[in-house]
């Protein structure tokens, strides 16, 4: 059977109405999952007495919009609700699948004795197990309650009357769900003449009339939620709205106006991805021994992140807060960061480069080694290095991961005992590698090369 909502309260926040005893709803705060990524997100839910339905909305993104668990689809951040209506305490009216016959109800229609062709004529209604025994050309079907009970069935008017209208008694401030099950007995269903059926409490009617376009003998439930307010009598309707003759012919049958609790409750789904940037900044001196401290500024990615720290290409620390402390060398020191998102959401984002020299004021400065040279720098394809004293011991060219990459580029073989070199960095991707020289007194060498 299809179940159609045609009300809804919007509420913020769980909801009860005022000496209600309602079930609860409870949702982690917040979710964090990729663009294009999926996770599932899960209601817990108690009731004390039936839940009868829960919707998540809005609705984008959800594999299932009415199950307590549902899988999401990341495309944009924002709030997610799910809403739980559920009915408590008996049914208030009277008669509700017509079992007692034609009593405890009025009509605007006209009753008729259930007979063959009792309902031929319009503004007709009767209780009946089968329309199809009442009408030649009628669809033949059961009631909704056992298959062989009694049902109401409606022959519509030409004019827009109240169907069927029962007065119950009501607490005030409290929430009461109402409910019917309709079916076409039509025996051909068109769309312009089917019935229209709107709920109406007090006179007020409870949302957009809906059309029932179902295939003939198909049950359908309709169901609304209505809060008394200050009222303690509600005079229930279910008014037919088409006027049409051919085609406006319908079943009634298990009606119910109960008291409901609705309960919501949010989830914020936060969705990554790719960190817009990652910059380095700190002292750009310090004495060789002492404490530095760099700090990295992130700006668009998700919370829950690490971040691996390089100096001159080898690994110092990771540390999940954006700075890092170390001990300053006697060299030159190049301070990188790459951000690594815990969800896996985007690839890593490398920093700049950020360098603290040796203070020009400390012994270890006035002895500081020269640099060796790298023509050209930026370098488009091959690239020659030379060293001011001594010979070459080892080079090694390292990116900014970390990663050792001189087998791939050293041009000449044989520099074992030379001062010079020559880099083919054509096959290399742009960007910045340090290039890293042991000479055969001792001395290392570091020097940055940027590839365009």
């Amino acid at each position: 059977m299809n179940k159609l909502s045609i009300f809804l309260m919007v509420l913020c926040g769980s909801f009860a109405a005022h000496g209600q005893d309602c079930g609860t709803l409870s949702l982690a705060d917040t979710i964090n999952i990729c663009a294009g990524g999926t996770a599932t997100i899960t209601a817990t839910a108690t009731s004390t007495g039936t839940i009868e339905s829960l919707t998540w909305s809005p609705t984008t993104g959800l594999s299932s919009s009415t199950t307590p668990s549902t899988t999401i689809t990341g495309t944009t951040s924002g709030y997610y609700y799910i809403t739980m209506i559920e009915t408590d305490g008996p049914n208030l009216v009277v008669n509700p699948n017509f079992s007692a016959g034609n009593t405890g109800f009025t009509s605007a229609y006209s009753y008729v004795t259930p007979a063959s062709s009792a309902l031929w004529f319009e503004n007709r209604y009767t209780i009946t197990t089968n329309p199809s025994s009442c009408h030649p050309s009628a669809y033949s079907h059961g009631d909704h309650t056992t298959g062989s009970g009694n049902m109401m069935a409606i022959n519509g008017a030409s004019t827009s009357v109240n169907v069927w209208t029962q007065t119950v008694a009501v607490t005030p401030n409290t929430n009461y769900n109402f409910s019917a099950w309709v079916a076409n007995w039509s025996a051909s269903v068109l769309p312009s003449n089917c019935p229209i059926l709107q709920f109406q409490v007090n006179g007020t009617s409870l949302e957009t009339p809906d059309t029932i376009l179902s295939p003939s003998g198909t049950w359908r439930e309709f169901q609304a939620v209505w809060n008394s307010g200050t009222a303690t009598t509600a005079t229930i309707n279910v008014r037919n709205m088409t006027t049409a003759i051919v085609g406006n012919d319908f079943s009634l049958d298990d009606i119910s106006f109960r008291k409901v609790c609705v309960t919501r409750d949010s989830i914020y789904v936060n969705v990554g991805d790719v960190a817009s940037s990652i910059a380095i900044t700190g002292p750009t001196t310090a004495a060789p021994g002492t404490s530095v401290t760099v700090t990295a500024s992130v700006a668009g990615v998700m919370p829950g992140y690490t971040i691996k720290w390089y100096n001159r290409g080898a690994l110092i620390g990771i540390t999940g807060v954006p700075n890092i402390t170390y001990t300053k060398g006697t060299e030159i020191d190049t301070i990188t960061a790459v951000i690594l998102q815990e969800s896996g959401c985007t690839d890593s984002i490398t920093s700049n480069i950020h360098e603290v020299l040796v203070d020009p004021n400390t012994a270890t400065a006035q002895t500081a080694k020269p640099k060796f040279i790298i023509h050209p720098n930026p370098v488009h394809g091959m690239a020659t290095i030379s060293i001011p004293a001594g010979t070459i011991n080892n080079i090694a060219v390292i990116d900014l991961l970390g990663r050792d990459l001189s087998s791939q580029i050293l041009k000449n073989i044989n520099t074992i005992g030379k001062q010079w070199a020559t880099l083919d960095m054509n096959t290399l991707p742009k960007g910045t590698y340090l290039i890293k020289v042991m000479t055969s007194d001792g001395a290392l060498f570091i020097e940055r090369l940027t590839k365009e």
